[in-house]
């Protein structure tokens, strides 16, 4: 009880000089903290309400497992999937995958959070029948073990120059231009790095919010 009297004394000291201070310096400046930090403030909640939403849109049920189109049996290519999480922007990415893959790999890059053997576990229970490779990353780069990981794939895959590696890349499609800062940074280095690195079909798998 007396820490909460200390903290609401604390409290009812800073709301007092802070009310003094905007009012005697309000002309020197001070209004632009007045108008700053309720817009800031607005401004944060509107992308904390943007993220909500996508997670409501992208969420899966972690327990039934996932059905993808009949594997081709001849005529596809080899076929590599990035994902980073398994939602429905990612299985659409692998529906399309599967529609065109002789050779279907998911991606999944280990960037030490501790979620890589969940998220293993995840899969097996999901989409066994898909392979995954999970990539250790013990620096935290995305880019550099996929591009070694995609050079070794084609260099397996790909004996000839008829033949061609499809790296397919989930990305989001937002409502509004502004919610794009947001998403798909990363999709959008890692293609560049790709095409950069000699990988001669990288597709885009659009899941729109």
């Amino acid at each position: 009880m007396g820490k909460a009297l200390i903290n609401a004394l604390g409290c009812l000291v800073t709301a007092v000089v802070c009310a003094v201070l905007l009012f005697s310096k309000f002309s020197h400046g001070a209004w632009v903290i007045v108008v700053a930090v309720p817009l800031l403030v607005a401004f944060l909640l509107t992308i904390k309400s943007h993220y909500r939403l996508v997670a409501r849109r992208l969420r899966l049920t972690s327990e039934v497992k996932l059905r993808l189109p009949k594997p081709l049996h001849e005529g596809g290519s080899p076929v590599v999937v990035l994902v980073g999480h398994l939602h429905r922007g990612s299985f659409e990415a692998l529906r399309y995958a599967r529609t065109i893959a002789d050779k279907l790999v998911a991606v999944h890059v280990d960037l030490g959070d501790g979620r890589a053997e969940a998220f293993g576990e995840q899969w097996q229970r999901q989409l066994p029948e898909v392979e995954l490779v999970i990539l250790p990353s013990p620096y935290r780069s995305l880019i550099d073990p996929v591009k070694d990981f995609i050079h070794q794939f084609e260099v397996d895959h790909c004996r000839d120059g008829d033949h061609f590696c499809t790296v397919v890349l989930p990305v989001f499609v937002t409502r509004h231009r502004w919610q794009n800062l947001l998403h798909n940074q990363s999709t959008y280095f890692l293609r560049n790095a790709l095409r950069r690195g000699g990988t001669r079909v990288v597709t885009t798998v659009g899941f729109y919010l």
